[in-house]
């Protein structure tokens, strides 16, 4: 386990100062690490901070070239956390020497690169007995193959005009495809739409070490876009619901065996040696009792900020992502917000109950010890 004196030489690496990025970023400074945020767009939040080294790319090779500088500064080989799906695409396509430069969490580099295709995950998901909503990519669409409404989103990070939308008609999927590029249709999914007035947005952040899981935390994204960036969220309680999501992710990198609480060799999966962080989402329909898995992120989530609320440990568990150290609770139940993002959703969908929520939670960019960051979103947005 590394001593505060081995922090202050090893440097730690951040790629991506979302809001992700930048609950990241202060939870590693404050606990004495010597940290380097890398950002590339004058929207990400966490360049205001205080904390860290916050450094400007453009290029990826001048991303590489600032690495390999920090690299050479310090003659080890630091620990490294993308905090964004788009940056972790990045890395994926035009960086995999990363992963040999750098101690990444999350990894190894092979099992990344297959989990960051949608459809992979979900025929590997079916297999653990997962139920999965009908999908479809748009390069293999036929009419009629999937129910509208549908909803669309990536199958595989890249850069397009929308996040994920819910699509009415075929006339509406036939606009959205005259839009994109041919050659990017495999990257897309068009998945059917789980809907009811008895739908909740489920979130399981976990920690795993070498496929084992060290904890994780399982909310209900209470408010939330329609593109699925949430607002509001709140920790599941005790329950056969909660038992059972925590039983789906304990048990997606590797099975126990029967007559062990060891794990047996025999009984590993395919991504056994996965390590780091991963949230998985689902859609829990209530009218018939039917839990939905729509995805794994394997990185750290929008929801990360909530993992310090959580866990009194989880400074310890990130600096030493090789390590198998148990999360430890804080609080019985957790309750986040990101507030000027719940107002907003408050005001497009008209929704003025539990305003005492404020009250009660634990909040994500809003931090009294490192503010700015907060106010920046109150600004207008200028170019670098």
């Amino acid at each position: 386990m590394r001593t505060e004196s081995h922090l202050q030489s090893l440097p730690y690496i951040i790629i991506g100062l979302t809001p992700q990025g930048l609950s990241l970023l202060r939870t590693f400074s404050r606990a004495g690490a010597t940290v380097y945020a890398f950002y590339n767009s004058y929207k990400n939040v966490g360049r205001f901070s205080k904390y860290g080294v916050k450094k400007y790319f453009e290029t990826i090779d001048s991303l590489k070239e600032q690495i390999a500088a920090i690299i050479a500064k310090f003659h080890c080989k630091p620990i490294c956390y993308i905090a964004s799906g788009e940056m972790l695409a990045l890395i994926l396509s035009e960086f995999p020497e990363l992963y040999a430069m750098c101690n990444v969490s999350s990894g190894p580099f092979d099992v990344i690169k297959d989990l960051a295709h949608k459809d992979r995950i979900y025929n590997y998901a079916r297999s653990l007995g997962f139920s999965i909503p009908d999908y479809v990519t748009l390069d293999s669409y036929n009419p009629g193959c999937i129910k509208f409404p549908a909803f669309i989103k990536r199958n595989y990070e890249i850069k397009l005009f929308f996040k994920a939308e819910k699509i009415k008609d075929e006339s509406e999927l036939m606009e959205y495809m005259s839009r994109i590029d041919k050659n990017d249709l495999k990257d897309i999914i068009l998945q059917e739409y789980i809907s009811g007035d008895k739908i909740f947005y489920l979130s399981s952040q976990c920690f795993f070490v070498d496929g084992r899981l060290a904890g994780c935390l399982i909310t209900n994204e209470k408010r939330r876009f329609k593109n699925g960036i949430t607002s509001t969220a709140e920790e599941l309680p005790d329950s056969k619901l909660k038992s059972e999501i925590e039983g789906l992710c304990t048990n997606f990198f590797f099975k126990p065996a029967p007559d062990s609480s060891e794990i047996s060799s025999s009984n590993h999966l395919p991504y056994r040696h996965y390590s780091g962080l991963a949230d998985f989402e689902f859609i829990y329909d209530a009218r018939n009792d039917k839990l939905w898995f729509m995805e794994i992120n394997t990185r750290s989530s929008g929801l990360q900020s909530s993992l310090v609320a959580k866990f009194s440990n989880i400074a310890e568990v990130l600096l030493n992502p090789d390590k198998y150290i148990k999360l430890i609770p804080a609080v019985e139940r957790v309750r986040w917000m990101n507030i000027l993002r719940d107002i907003r959703v408050r005001l497009r969908y008209r929704n003025f109950s539990n305003l005492t929520d404020i009250f009660h939670s634990s909040f994500d960019d809003w931090d009294v010890r490192d503010p700015r960051p907060f106010f920046s979103t109150l600004l207008p947005k200028k170019k670098l």
